[in-house]
C-alpha cells in the first residue's frame, strides 16, 4: 500500500515540475526572440519527422490491410488471380472482384477505410501546415 501511495506521488510530483518546466521555458522563450525562433524551427522539424514516421506507417498500414481484404475476398470467391500492388503507393484503387460481404466483416472494412481516410486527411494538413512554416 505505502508503495502505491509513494508511486502516486512521484507520478504526481512529476507531472507537476513538467508543467513548471514547461511554463518556465515559455515565458523564457516569450522574452527571448532568438530562442523563440530556435524553438519554433525545432518544433517544425520535429513535426515535419513525425509527419514522414507517420505518413511511412500508414502507408504501411495501408498495404498489410489491403493485402489482408484481399486474402479475405479470395476465401469467400475462391481461387483467383490476386490483384496487383502496383498502384499503391501512388494513391491509385487496386481493383479488387465485387463480391458481397458478410455483415461484421463489412462493417469492420468499412471501419478501416474511414480510419485511413481520416488519417490522410491529418497527413495531408500536416503537410500544409508544415508548408506555410
Amino acid at each position: 500500500m505505502d508503495s502505491t501511495f509513494e508511486n502516486v506521488f512521484q507520478l504526481a510530483q512529476r507531472g507537476f515540475r513538467v508543467a513548471v518546466g514547461a511554463v518556465a521555458t515559455f515565458s523564457e522563450t516569450l522574452q527571448d526572440p532568438q530562442q523563440r525562433s530556435r524553438l519554433l524551427s525545432q518544433l517544425n522539424a520535429e513535426l515535419g519527422q513525425r509527419a514522414q514516421e507517420w505518413e511511412g506507417k500508414g502507408e504501411f498500414t495501408e498495404r498489410e490491410a489491403r493485402r489482408f481484404v484481399e486474402n479475405l475476398m479470395q476465401q469467400q470467391s475462391g481461387p483467383a488471380a490476386p490483384p496487383t500492388s502496383e498502384g499503391m503507393s501512388k494513391g491509385r484503387p487496386v481493383p479488387t472482384p465485387a463480391t458481397p460481404l458478410a455483415g461484421g466483416l463489412k462493417s469492420e472494412l468499412q471501419m478501416m477505410t474511414d480510419e485511413v481516410v481520416a488519417l490522410r486527411a491529418e497527413l495531408e494538413k500536416l503537410r500544409a501546415a508544415d508548408d506555410r512554416a
